[in-house]
């Protein structure tokens, strides 16, 4: 076998695997983008930045942690919450998002159990969006939940 074959054989061989990972890239249908409405949400970025410093200036503070003892997310909102959500955002697999609506007692305090739920091991984004008779508030989280259990609150 002389030169001539051996490079044609290799840019058969290279063109080949080329075409099959075009034609692999074509057919996934599991690509999600951050949200459906991606440009429309990014135009209204102001307004997140303005909840944002909301929350800074909220006399009665908010808290968001985890009891491992109960495997329950604690939301402590200010009392004078009227309504709001909790979306946990997946960012590996759309499919897995899920909100809850913000329901407080008198205290202003919210459980959201995980068995209850449907959270994959991994990384999450928790945005957290209420209002009161006033204002409009937002925070968002991240959490890791770890194949063991644990979770890890960041932000």
């Amino acid at each position: 076998m002389n030169w001539g074959h051996k490079i044609t054989g290799v840019i058969i061989v290279f063109v080949g695997m080329i075409m099959f990972m075009v034609v692999k890239a074509m057919r996934q249908d599991n690509i999600h983008l951050v949200s459906k409405d991606y440009y429309k949400e990014e135009i209204e970025y102001q307004k997140e930045i303005n909840k944002l410093k909301n929350v800074q200036n909220l006399k009665e503070g908010f808290a968001f942690q985890y009891i491992s003892k109960h495997q329950t997310f604690k939301l402590k909102f200010p009392k004078n919450t009227t309504q709001g959500q909790v979306t946990f955002f997946r960012p590996a697999n759309a499919r897995k998002d899920f909100t809850v609506p913000v329901e407080t007692g008198t205290d202003g305090i919210q459980l959201i159990p995980i068995a209850n739920c449907k959270f994959d091991k991994g990384f999450w984004r928790v945005k957290i969006n209420w209002q009161d008779a006033q204002k409009k508030y937002y925070v968002e989280k991240r959490i890791i939940i770890a194949k063991d259990g644990n979770v890890e609150i960041k932000g």
